[in-house]
This record gives structure tokens, sequence and C-alpha cells, in this order.
């Protein structure tokens, strides 16, 4: 698949042809699980290069050839403020090379290419009707990734093993569940989809409504307790916002409130069916049952990293560089795992840039946030509350329970295009 998707990105690059470019990179980065085993299987990597950075660079390269044709460059605030993180970033790689850190060349690779994400979104991303089609485009793609997920359960299940590999294989013995890094995103999309389908602003509801049954039942596979409960609330809120909304315009109509009432209706029809194994197993819901009744030490687990992670953050508050290892701890103390990330964005980016990487960190989250809100502000639709809703929900589960944000790829592109909204015109 990684050579199809390369030739495809060659072709349009003749063509001319960046919005094509664009939806093949999206691809690559939402509609496939995030796991080294289904890309080596899948041919994803291209002469043992993800081919994500194959298309990204063949974006780029379109953009400065445009350039050097128009030879005009435009610099805003952000690009100023992404310029200091850089060389921020440099001055905290030469300590990790100093102090010899050992997971130095993965975090190399982290963030590089959340810089190269950075410069594709800030070149294809300058309209509001590109913010909508990426909207669109990512919602398709869920649809994609959670029929993936859905037929890893259904015909790959006995193969887990070898796509999680050793330690997330023992790590979830016996759980079945169906999980990977970027499953996360589907609590946007699955929010997204749910406003499609109950507000009357948007036509092909019943698409939305089916698309919105894959993506939960692909949450629902994953046993991701917190994902679980975010994607519940974060319908509740939305509805809430629905509400609200058709109080204050004071067009509140019989058909509407019997639609909403009978979407309710089916999804909890949907939940009970499932229980008496019409359209799930009941192993699958035993197992989703005892995820949210056993192995609750899951909470020690991230207490006992996060905990370290702080002191270390305490007794050397400039940072310890880039590549610096973090260890995750059993619930007893017991086990321990080093990697270059622990289960919590602020703990690891704090141990490897200090406090002020830390603030900073912080700073561009919130800043995030407030521009989805003044987006929304902006241009009155509906939809950018609904993802300033679910957005903000996510970053609980992306950001503090583990560090998505940053080291999966199709969250940190999220991030960064929410940080670049103010470049929107």
């Amino acid at each position: 698949m990684g050579y199809l998707l390369l030739m495809m990105s060659i072709y349009f690059f003749i063509k001319n042809d960046k919005k094509k470019l664009f939806i093949i990179l999206l691809f690559s980065i939402f509609a496939l699980p995030n796991n080294a085993y289904i890309k080596e299987s899948l041919l994803m990597n291209v002469f043992h290069i993800d081919v994500m950075y194959y298309i990204i660079f063949i974006l780029l390269a379109l953009e400065v050839i445009k350039k050097i044709k128009s030879q005009s460059v435009n610099i805003n605030p952000t690009d100023i403020f992404f310029s200091m993180f850089i060389l921020y970033f440099c001055v905290y790689a030469l300590i990790g090379i100093s102090n010899r850190n050992v997971f130095f060349y993965e975090d190399v690779k982290t963030y590089l290419t959340i810089l190269l994400m950075y410069l594709v979104i800030r070149t294809s991303v300058k309209k509001e009707s590109d913010v909508s089609f990426f909207i669109n485009t990512i919602i398709f793609m869920s649809v994609i990734y959670s029929l993936s997920i859905i037929i890893i359960n259904s015909f790959f299940s006995d193969s887990l093993n070898l796509i999680y590999g050793e330690r997330l294989s023992a790590w979830w013995a016996g759980t079945e569940r169906i999980a990977f890094g970027n499953t996360s995103f589907l609590l946007l999309t699955s929010s997204l989809l749910y406003y499609k389908t109950v507000s009357k602003d948007y036509n092909f509801r019943i698409y939305s409504l089916l698309a919105l049954i894959v993506n939960s039942y692909a949450i629902l596979l994953s046993q991701n307790r917190t994902l679980i409960i975010l994607s519940v609330v974060s319908i509740f809120m939305i509805q809430l916002y629905i509400v609200i909304k058709i109080i204050k315009m004071r067009q509140i109509k019989l058909s509407e409130i019997l639609f909403t009432m009978c979407i309710f209706f089916f999804l909890s029809i949907f939940l009970v069916m499932s229980l008496d194994n019409l359209f799930v197993n009941n192993n699958f819901i035993e197992d989703l049952r005892l995820r949210f009744t056993t192995n609750l030490n899951t909470i020690d687990v991230r207490s006992n990293g996060n905990g370290v992670a702080w002191e270390r953050i305490k007794s050397n508050k400039i940072g310890e560089g880039v590549g610096a290892p973090l260890t995750a701890y059993s619930s007893d103390w017991k086990y321990a795992f080093e990697g270059n990330f622990i289960d919590n964005t602020f703990m690891t980016l704090g141990v490897k840039f200090g406090i002020v990487g830390l603030l900073l960190f912080i700073y561009f989250m919130i800043n995030s946030v407030i521009n989805l809100y003044l987006y929304y502000k902006k241009n009155r639709d509906g939809i950018f509350m609904v993802l300033f809703i679910c957005y903000g929900l996510s970053l609980i589960l992306v950001a503090y329970m583990n560090a998505q944000i940053i080291y999966t790829t199709s969250l940190s592109f999220i991030f960064l295009l929410f940080l670049s909204l103010k470049n929107v015109k």
C-alpha cells in the first residue's frame, strides 16, 4: 500500500494537485492503526521510511516551487513562536547529547515530525474552506479506521500477540481489547458525527448516524475507560448545547425533538441488543464490563510514574534534555519499563525540557483551545463549538492520561491545526 500511495503522490505532484496530495497524507496519518506490525504488513514503509514522510516532502516541495514562482513569503506571529520553539529544542538537543540520553534519536524523529506537520498545515490550511475540508476528510478517515478495527476484531483477534508485541500483549493479556494510540481521535469524530446526525443544519443524516455507530463500536472495542467515558460526556454536552441553541433561537419544533429522541432511543437499543448477543458476542460485553470493574490499579501505575517524574523535575528544573528516559512502574513497584515518554505529557516534557518547556507546552495547549472558541465566534458555525467541547475534553485523555498529543502523529496533527487556526483567513 505504501508504494501505491507514493506513486499516487508523485502523480498528483506532477498534476500540481495539492488538495489530493493532502487527502493522501491524511489517509496515511488517520485511516490506519498506529502500529508497527500493521504498517509493516501493509508495506507502509518504503525503503524503511514511513510513506507519510515522502508525502510530506512532496507537499512541501510543491509549496516551495510555488513560493519561488511568486517570490513571496508570509510570516505571522505563530511562525515566530514556532521558530523560538525550534531554537529552544536545539538547545535541549545539545543538552541531550551532552547527557548521552538513550532515546535521543527517537525524540528527534518525533519532534522533527511535529515540525514537518506544522509546515504542511501552515501551507495547506489557509482558508475557512480548507478547515471544513479537513474536518470532513478526517470524519471519512475515521470510518475507514473504525472498520479496520472491526476487521481486526472479527478476523485477526488470534494474532493480537503479534500485532501488539511482547510488552503490550503481557500488559493487556486476557482483555481482547483492540486499541491503538490513534483511537483517541475517534472522540472528536464521533462527537462531530453525533452533531451532524441530530442537527437540522446538515444533510445525509442517516449516513452520519451509520458512521457514528461504526465509530462508537470501535471506541467500545478499545476498552479504553477514559475514552468511553469522555465520549459519553461529550455527546451529553453537545446535546445540551443543541437544546440551548434551539431555545435561544425560539425555534422549538416537535419534529426536531422527536428526531433527537429517536437517535437516543436507537443508540440505547443498539447497546441493549449488544448485551443480548444480537450484534456483538457476550465475550466482548463481558470483557468491557471487566475493564470497568477490575484491573483498576492502572491509576496507581500512572501515579507511580508521575510521582518519580515530578521528583526529577523538582531536582532538575532546567531539564535533562532531548531523549531523556522516563520510567513507568507497576502498581506494586516490582516491574519497570523505560521509554522516551510516560502516560503524561506534562511530566514527560517537564523532565526533558524543564519547567520553562512545560509552561510553554501549557501555553500552546491553552492557546489551541482558545483558537477554537475564537474561530467559532468568528464564523458562528456550530461544528466548531462541538469541536471546542470535544477537543477540550480530549486533552484530558491525550495530554494528561497519556502523551499522545506529542507522541501520536494523528493527535499531534489535530493539536497543531487548532494551534494554527488564527492564521486561517
